[in-house]
């Protein structure tokens, strides 16, 4: 089975987003550096669209329009519990790589899954994602894994674990059986730099808690 399909089978039945810390602590952080990058673009509340939202395990600390959302994901499993704890909250299941929709919003964001877009797949997601901003709007690609730091984050050099919980465990796990794929594509910055011809302003951030990943912000001038 080739890499993509591999990831896609996989997670296609998840029901948690297996990040290193699975604790409310860890992902108020990583909501704060989401909203730290937001607050940098000006991005001032309105219309959202999250694409691989998972569980919405980051939902509750984002400082976004929560009553004009929508979340998009392929995991029924993930969407399901999502549902549960925020039942009034606007979710579609499908490939957030090539989702459009006939309407406008302010914000497109994701966190930690364009690295399972091959390049034909994000380049389809950035020019939906253009046709379905305002001008002005903004589309979030954060934590990227950054291609020329893939060597040290296989030596260990640049993994920061917060905690040994039994869900890191199974991640490195995980890793160590996908390692070939080494958390999906990973991407330069420049790679994304490229879609300021289709008219995007590109900023770069770099990651607090993650330092072989990067942050991508694209506002849409016309």
């Amino acid at each position: 089975m080739k890499p993509l399909s591999r990831w896609r089978s996989f997670w296609k039945v998840q029901s948690m987003p297996l990040h290193y810390g699975d604790t409310d602590e860890w992902y108020r952080r990583f909501a704060e550096e989401i909203n730290g990058i937001l607050d940098s673009c000006g991005y001032a509340g309105g219309a959202v669209m999250e694409s691989g939202c998972g569980n919405g395990a980051l939902f509750g600390y984002l400082n976004i329009n929560k009553s004009d959302y929508l979340g998009v994901d392929f995991s029924e499993n993930m969407l399901k519990i999502f549902r549960s704890k925020f039942p009034n909250v606007s979710l579609i299941c499908a490939d957030s790589s090539s989702f459009y929709v006939k309407r406008k919003f302010e914000l497109i964001f994701s966190n930690g899954v364009v690295q399972y877009f091959d390049k034909s797949m994000l380049r389809r997601y950035v020019h939906n994602s253009h046709r379905m901003l305002y001008d002005g709007g903004i589309l979030l690609a954060a934590n990227i894994p950054m291609k020329r730091l893939r060597g040290s984050y296989r030596s260990g050099e640049l993994i920061q674990e917060p905690s040994t919980s039994k869900i890191s465990l199974f991640l490195k796990e995980l890793l160590y059986r996908f390692k070939k794929e080494d958390l999906g594509f990973w991407y330069n910055p420049k790679d994304f730099f490229d879609f300021a011809r289709i008219g995007f302003k590109i900023t770069l951030f770099g990651s607090l808690y993650h330092p072989y990943r990067f942050s991508i912000a694209m506002k849409k001038l016309f």
